[in-house]
This record gives C-alpha cells, sequence and structure tokens, in this order.
C-alpha cells in the first residue's frame, strides 16, 4: 500500500518540479525584459538630454565649430583665424577649424555660412563691405545683413595711401598740390575697383577739382612694385605687411584713412587731418557672424567670449606686428556701424554708376 501511494504520489511531485522550472524561467525572462527596458528607457532619456532636450547652447557643444573665412591660408586674416579657433577650442573643449573659402570677393564664404543651420556651429568672419558696399554694386546677390546675426566686431586693417621713394612729396595734401601742376599724373593704384578707396577717390577728386581716377591692380605686390620703380606715383592699400617696407624705407605712408590715427604709425596724420575729404570712412574692419536665427545665447555667449579673447595684451601685441588692430566692440555697437556705413556709401556709389562684374 505504502509503495501504492507512493506511486499515485509521485507523478504530481514530478509536475510540481515541472512547473516550478517553468516558474523560474518566466521569472528570469521577466527579469531579463525588465533590464532591457530599463536599458533602452535610459538610452532614449540620455538621447534625450543630449539632444532634444538640451538647451541650444549645450547641443552646440557637441559638434566641431567651423569658423569660415573668404581668404586663402597664410595671410593674416587666416593667421588671426587660427588664433582665435584655437583659443574657443581652449574655452569650449570641442575641436574648431577654420574653412578658407576664397573667391568672388568673400561672398563663396558669405552665402556657404548664410545656408548652415543657426546651431552655432558655423561662424563667419568678414569685413563689412558685403553688407554696406556690395549692395550697390553687385546685381542679385544670395545673402544679405538679415541673412546673419551680428555677434562681435573684432578687428581692422589701417588702409593707407602710399608711394615710392623717390617721390617729391610726403603727405597727401602735398600730393594734391603737386598733381595740380602735374595733372597728368592723376593714377592713383588700388587693388581691384568696387571698394571703400575707389568710391573715396572718386569723391575727393570731384571736392577737390583734381583728375585722380583709379587704376586696378591684381594684388599687392604688383602694386608696390611699381610704386616702388616709379611706374605710379601713388596707391591706396590695406598696410598689412606693407609695414615692413615701411620701415625698411623703401615706401612711404602719405597718410592714413578713417577719424583717428594709427599707434604704430605715430607719425602718419589722416587724410581729414590734413585736410583731404572723403575718407573718413574708409575703415577695413572684420566681425564675426552666426546664420539668422541663431539662438541668442549662443549669439550673447560667443559675443563675451570673442571681446574677451581679442583684448588679450599678448593677442594685440602679436598682430599689432602685422598691422592688424584687435578691437572687441558688441555686437549692438557693430550692427549699428553697419548701418551707419551702408546709407553714407549708398548715394556716393550710386552717383559713381559702378557696377561689379
Amino acid at each position: 500500500m505504502k509503495l501504492h501511494r507512493l506511486n499515485k504520489i509521485a507523478p504530481p511531485a514530478r509536475n510540481a518540479a515541472r512547473d516550478h522550472s517553468a516558474a523560474a524561467f518566466c521569472a528570469i525572462g521577466a527579469l531579463a525584459k525588465s533590464l532591457l527596458c530599463f536599458a533602452l528607457t535610459f538610452f532614449f532619456l540620455s538621447a534625450f538630454a543630449l539632444g532634444i532636450g538640451a538647451s541650444p547652447a549645450q547641443a552646440s557643444e557637441l559638434k566641431p565649430l567651423r569658423i569660415v573665412i573668404g581668404y586663402p591660408p597664410g595671410g593674416v586674416l587666416d593667421i588671426f583665424a587660427r588664433s582665435l579657433a584655437e583659443e574657443i577650442g581652449k574655452r569650449e573643449g570641442r575641436p574648431v577649424v577654420v574653412v578658407n573659402k576664397p573667391g568672388a570677393s568673400s561672398l563663396l564664404a558669405i552665402n556657404d555660412v548664410a545656408r548652415e543651420k543657426p546651431d552655432g556651429n558655423t561662424m563667419l568672419i568678414t569685413h563689412s563691405m558685403p553688407f554696406t558696399i556690395y549692395p550697390f554694386t553687385y546685381d542679385n546677390l544670395q545673402s544679405a545683413q538679415d541673412d546673419f546675426a551680428s555677434v562681435a566686431y573684432l578687428a581692422n586693417i589701417p588702409i593707407v595711401w602710399t608711394a615710392g621713394p623717390e617721390q617729391p612729396f610726403d603727405t597727401v595734401a602735398q600730393y594734391i598740390d603737386w598733381l595740380k601742376k602735374n595733372p597728368n599724373e592723376g593714377a592713383v593704384g588700388l587693388i581691384t575697383l568696387g571698394g571703400q578707396p575707389h568710391f573715396a577717390l572718386l569723391q575727393m577728386a570731384s571736392q577737390l577739382g583734381v583728375d585722380a581716377y583709379p587704376v586696378p591692380y591684381p594684388g599687392t605686390p604688383q602694386l608696390v612694385n611699381d610704386e616702388i620703380g616709379g611706374n605710379i606715383a601713388t596707391g591706396i592699400l590695406a598696410i598689412g605687411p606693407q609695414i615692413d617696407l615701411y620701415r625698411a624705407g623703401k615706401i612711404k605712408i602719405l597718410g592714413v584713412t578713417g577719424k583717428s590715427q594709427v599707434s604704430f604709425l605715430p607719425k602718419v596724420r589722416t587724410l581729414s587731418e590734413q585736410g583731404v575729404p572723403g575718407f573718413d570712412n574708409v575703415d577695413l574692419w572684420y566681425g564675426a557672424y552666426f546664420p539668422r536665427n541663431t539662438p541668442k545665447e549662443i549669439v550673447q555667449k560667443y559675443e563675451k567670449m570673442l571681446i574677451d579673447i581679442v583684448g588679450q595684451d599678448a593677442l594685440k601685441q602679436k598682430f599689432e606686428k602685422q598691422a592688424l588692430i584687435l578691437e572687441g566692440k558688441p555686437a549692438a555697437e557693430m550692427s549699428k556701424l553697419l548701418d551707419q556705413e551702408r546709407s553714407g556709401w549708398e548715394p556716393i556709389i550710386k552717383k559713381t554708376g559702378f557696377r561689379a562684374q
């Protein structure tokens, strides 16, 4: 009987074990599912926090910052942009690269940045003329000032009126007097036409009644060589590397444009101080821009950062040796300056009828 009861009881015991194993398996499966769900939830929440849920300023730091300039490698503006990139990289801990897009008077670079997403990952550094001169000299511009958010005014390069060392005048005022006696010597060399010096020269000639006219050159070396060789009396150009020729006595600087003298040219007076009209607003300066609609907090962050960077004494001294004057100004001041220059140049340019080719 005992064996019989055991035989009758045994099968349920085996079923219970099987049921216990199945329950354990289900429990393990449920635990695995729970862990998987937790992992997926953590992953998506993390992605959300880093991307969609992050502020625009945080999201911008996940990608490299591109600084786009309309100049070839090796020049002072390229070196300046790379110095900015290095400083920004140190402060942000993310890669910063300089992208050179020379051509079409910087318009290739400007159009490239205008098409980028307004996420704070693409910055433009350019001179002011695309927004103050080009609207009146180019047809069908693809980009305008309204396509960008101003960030900060960064630097300027003095524009000077120069001559060869053998010329019988040392100032622009003396040159004007000489020109009145030698009316056939009115050619003034410029680096291409359609810039501020071109229109200022025409305005000056009209106001003073002298026969001064622009002659375009393909580049600074060609113009300076012709000045030194006596093939042209004078030229107007950004001082840049020519500062070394001036210091060596190989060229003369007759005057500087703009409203104030230059610290590293203490003996050179402004054209306005010499009684020569038309050149107060001839100023080759550079600013930083983001695409339009870049979040305000990103623009303000870089405005403050860039002004601080260009205000460093070591960086100022480094670039002053290359005739680049670093000076930081806020976005609002830069935008106001652009508006003032554009309204000032518009009637002058339209009066000439000049159109860029």
